[in-house]
């Protein structure tokens, strides 16, 4: 027996986690396993359910804790240093990602930790930087317990942002790339005419 083997002699039937017994498994997962191996698949359910739950609700946290710390440091490059750092198990990345969701949506958002079991820190913060449609249509595919993947979203963004747009009307033989080449477009298109605006407010005056 190898050390990662379990020694169904020494595992009771009445050794099961709090809560475990709620748990129903279909037929098709039961079928032809012992008392024993029923309850430790339930066990193993229940506690993984739970687990997901925290990681959720850890992931919640972690972005508020990293506003915070990003709200007090007033320069730019202090906050770059520290996501550069790596005195937090985090890369830049997933710190930029995870701080980005919590401003643009997650801290005012009504979705559960439970709803958020299963979305990366990617997702996340694609979902706060897409159009308001795009993501109301994410959180409520969240709400549904469906999988939302940073793809998706993205996507779903680019198709809103240039909807209406003949010029920039999307085919379905057009690939990702084109697409963010669009979106790429249009945004620079619209810094534009944001300088345009200022300098006629600048003349007005």
């Amino acid at each position: 027996m190898t050390d990662s083997a379990i020694d169904l002699k020494v595992i009771s039937p009445d050794r099961h986690s709090a809560g475990s017994e709620s748990i129903v498994l279909p037929e098709t997962l039961t079928e032809g396993l012992n008392d024993v191996q029923i309850g430790i698949m339930r066990d193993t359910v229940h506690a993984v359910n739970i687990n997901s739950r925290i990681a959720a609700e850890l992931v919640r946290s972690t972005a508020a804790e990293l506003h915070r710390l990003k709200c007090v440091l007033k320069k730019q490059q202090q906050w770059t240093r520290f996501r550069e750092s790596g005195v937090i198990p985090m890369t830049a990345g997933q710190i930029r990602d995870l701080t980005s969701a919590w401003e643009s949506w997650l801290k005012n958002t009504d979705v559960t930790d439970q709803e958020l079991v299963g979305t990366s820190m990617r997702t996340l913060a694609a979902i706060g930087k897409a159009d308001p449609a795009t993501r109301k249509d994410a959180v409520g595919k969240m709400k549904r317990g469906e999988k939302v993947t940073e793809k998706e979203v993205s996507d779903k963004a680019i198709e809103e942002l240039v909807k209406g747009n003949k010029e920039w009307e999307i085919t379905t033989s057009m690939k990702r790339t084109d697409l963010m080449k669009v979106c790429t477009a249009l945004r620079d298109e619209n810094k534009k005419l944001k300088v345009k605006i200022k300098e006629m407010q600048a003349v007005t005056l």
